[in-house]
């Protein structure tokens, strides 16, 4: 019995402190990682969505969720420190950029612009697609709410990903800003329903993710 107690108090133990260095992947990097550009109201809707999407979650995924309205909080105008939830695996949290039918996130009905990407539902292919040619005025009126959105919300997750360890730590960190300030001119233009500057993002937002393969797969 005594075995046990001990056995336990140690995974206990070993557990906090896994958990303790998670959180500082999240919170350690916030000088460089976090840049508080999102506007409050953009913030508060992804956090309503979330905290909805979080009721029947299951621990994983809560996780993951957590973890994102942290970082999109955190890149609000104005926003307050607050304590970091404990980082998700990192093959986790990329997951969401996978198309829906592969289990990642998918995006917003509003989004689908195109058959070929409703058919998809993915964040990754959905940028992708925005990479591969100009959106007609039409659909730019379409999608630009949601984009800009689904465009914090990538920024948050980038910003996520800047403490994680890496053999060549200066080149993913670089990745991951680079990733984070796409991500913002993206929901920009899409605010300013600017097709020319939705285009531009994307580029630089496909560039990322291919590097990001590079380097992390």
């Amino acid at each position: 019995m005594k075995k046990m107690i001990g056995a336990c108090a140690v995974g206990s133990f070993v557990l906090a402190i896994l958990a303790a260095n998670n959180a500082g992947i999240l919170a350690g990097a916030k000088g460089s990682a976090y840049k508080q550009v999102i506007p409050a109201d953009a913030v508060a809707e992804i956090t309503k969505r979330g905290q909805a999407k979080l009721k029947g979650s299951n621990a994983e995924a809560a996780g993951v969720e957590a973890s994102i309205l942290y970082a999109v909080a955190q890149n609000g105008k104005g926003a307050a420190e607050a304590k970091a939830p404990p980082a998700p695996d990192l093959d986790v949290l990329m997951n969401v950029f996978r198309n829906k039918a592969k289990k990642g996130e998918g995006i917003h009905p509003d989004l689908h612009y195109h058959p070929k990407v409703k058919n998809q539902d993915g964040m990754e292919s959905f940028v992708m697609a925005l990479a591969a040619k100009k959106l007609s005025d039409e659909n730019v009126a379409k999608v630009s709410a949601e984009l800009a959105l689904l465009s914090y919300r990538m920024a948050g997750i980038a910003s996520l990903t800047y403490g994680y360890p890496m053999k060549n730590q200066a080149k993913w960190e670089k990745i991951s800003i680079d990733m984070r300030d796409a991500s913002f001119e993206l929901a920009e233009a899409a605010t300013a329903k600017n097709a020319e500057g939705i285009f531009a993002a994307s580029k630089k937002l496909e560039t990322t993710c291919i590097d990001c393969h590079k380097a992390y797969r």
